[in-house]
């Protein structure tokens, strides 16, 4: 090495000087052989500039800048160094985002709050509101645990997705050998029994590596195979999650999962990546795997950046049912954090009319005039009037009155048409609660079922501001909800907790929170996961 060849060079310098003596420019020349002996260049620099600024007048400094025909010996002896490293670049200050506060008093209410509620309605919270205070709250992995552990105990039934969370955070934390050991959890049990988010973050901590690794110790672990296979499914349900990824590390992950034999998993991932190619070329490698090809990219709707469906493989035609399922796909993976469409597709067989409405919709996506990420009540309003250009009103309120939007889309959420109600009522009050117009008309596509007298009349004691007379718990979900959608979050949470019952005030709590997190850092957020994973989203660290 260049580095350890000049060290002559530097004896030479010794030689120069006078004999040692303790704390001399000549130690400090002594020391800088030995970092040069290392290789550590910044350290050599410093030994060096260090004799010329504390003893300019000592014969090692004149050693130093004696000029000869090839300049001094410190210009020979930085010419053979290379460059100190620069300083590490200082990380800008990220302003907090303004509603990170709000986000956390939220989850401290919740998980304050759910050892109190009835019978098994403590598992349901809590999960999402810890989730959100590890973010947030961003503590020492000391003070993470403790609050794990604390979180657990203060109920005869804990967050029923705790467990999964703890290990999640562990893993992304402490990496996957130190995360498991801290759960005091063996890493090959631990993937064998956890769910799709610890394997998300266990392929996340080396591109795959460990993760496959540890899934041929569960291959060969007759106790543990059949439980992870149950859940495993083939690795068809992972790629979803992975979908936020960059093309090259899906790559590499699926020629991971290739070698380990997990065909499905590494053929659906690379059908999610932008480029095609290798897809294609992977197809073509597995000609023997007839599931691989029957389940197309197109079929699970994970080209979230395709415009159009793929060229058919190798004996397949497209028809145009299946162009509008396409694009009915598409429009739901860009409705935001929920979707209905498809769900209205499967209840009803209007293909053409909800095809019609996902591509204007999309078309509008497109423009710029709306927006994948939201606001979900403005792409849900769309995409519903759309339909309803296309059929009767009165069909389609009957046939989303025939299933349940669940509440952690939304609080307020009952049938699909009540929360779509719900949705069009908000909308059109809220500028008259701010003030903005003088009076309100019942909005245009409003259902018969919904009720708009209640609604008003809360909404003007909203706007009067001299108290409430709610008789009803839905009085008081309309009052809270209005104030909210205005804006006025430290009202509607005062309110919340006057008047709100337990479920339905942590439900509110656990939605404005979500709600406030997709405007702040987006951690309860996934893009696509309306229709990749029903709506939920993973733990993401």
């Amino acid at each position: 090495m260049r580095l350890k060849g000049f060290v002559c060079t530097l004896a030479v310098a010794v030689a120069l000087a006078l004999p040692a003596r303790a704390d001399t420019p000549e130690q400090r020349m002594a020391r800088a052989m030995d970092h040069a002996l290392q290789g550590d260049v910044a350290q050599v620099h410093a030994e060096l500039l260090a004799i010329l600024s504390e003893y300019p007048a000592s014969p090692m400094a004149r050693a130093l800048l004696e000029a000869g025909p090839e300049g001094s010996l410190l210009q020979r002896v930085q010419a053979l160094l290379p460059a100190p490293p620069a300083p590490k670049p200082v990380p800008p200050v990220v302003a907090q985002c303004t509603q990170a506060p709000q986000i956390l008093d939220l989850s401290e209410r919740i998980l304050a709050q759910r050892a109190s509620l009835p019978g098994f309605a403590p598992a349901n919270f809590g999960g999402t509101a810890m989730y959100l205070w590890l973010h947030y709250a961003n503590p020492d992995p000391n003070t993470a645990m403790a609050r794990f552990q604390s979180v657990a105990a203060q109920a005869r039934r804990p967050p029923r997705d705790l467990l999964a969370l703890s290990q999640v955070w562990a893993v992304a934390t402490l990496g996957v050998e130190q995360g498991f050991a801290a759960l005091r959890v063996d890493p090959v049990t631990g993937v064998a029994q956890g769910d799709t988010d610890l394997w998300r973050q266990v392929i996340l901590a080396d591109d795959g590596a460990t993760f496959f690794a540890l899934l041929r110790q569960i291959r060969a672990n007759p106790a543990l195979q059949p439980r992870f296979d149950n859940n495993w499914r083939g690795g068809w349900t992972i790629p979803a999650l992975l979908s936020d990824l960059e093309d090259s590390r899906k790559l590499k992950i699926a020629r991971r999962a290739e070698e380990a034999g997990e065909i499905g998993f590494a053929g659906l991932l690379l059908a999610s990546r932008e480029k095609q190619h290798a897809y294609r070329e992977f197809i073509a490698a597995h000609p023997e795997n007839e599931m691989l090809k029957s389940r197309s990219p197109d079929t699970f709707g994970l080209l979230l950046e395709r415009d159009k469906p793929l060229k058919p493989l190798a004996g397949q035609t497209f028809r145009q049912m299946d162009v509008d399922i396409f694009d009915v796909f598409r429009a739901g993976l860009r409705a935001g954090e929920a979707d209905f469409l498809m769900t209205l597709l499967n209840q009803t067989g209007w293909q053409s009319e909800i095809a019609g409405a996902a591509r204007e919709y999309l078309g509008q996506v497109a423009a710029g005039n709306l927006s994948a990420a939201g606001p979900l009540e403005t792409n849900w309003l769309f995409l519903a009037d759309a339909v309803a250009s296309r059929r009767p009103v009165a069909d389609l309120h009957r046939s989303m009155s025939g299933w349940d939007i669940p509440t952690r889309v939304r609080h307020y959420a009952g049938r699909a048409q009540a929360t779509v109600d719900w949705m069009r009522a908000l909308r059109t009050v809220v500028p008259y609660v701010q003030g903005q117009v003088g009076g309100v008309a019942v909005p245009k596509n409003l259902s018969n079922d919904f009720p708009w007298t209640d609604f008003i009349q809360v909404a003007q004691q909203v706007r009067e501001g001299r108290g409430f007379v709610l008789a009803t718990p839905e009085q008081v979900m309309m009052a809270v909800e209005i104030l909210a959608s205005a804006g006025r979050y430290p009202e509607a949470i005062r309110l919340a907790e006057e008047k709100m019952q337990g479920v339905a005030r942590l439900a509110f709590y656990r939605d404005l929170a979500q709600r406030l997190d997709k405007g702040c850092e987006g951690w309860t957020y996934l893009p696509g996961q309306s229709v990749l994973l029903g709506g939920s989203y993973p733990w993401r660290f």
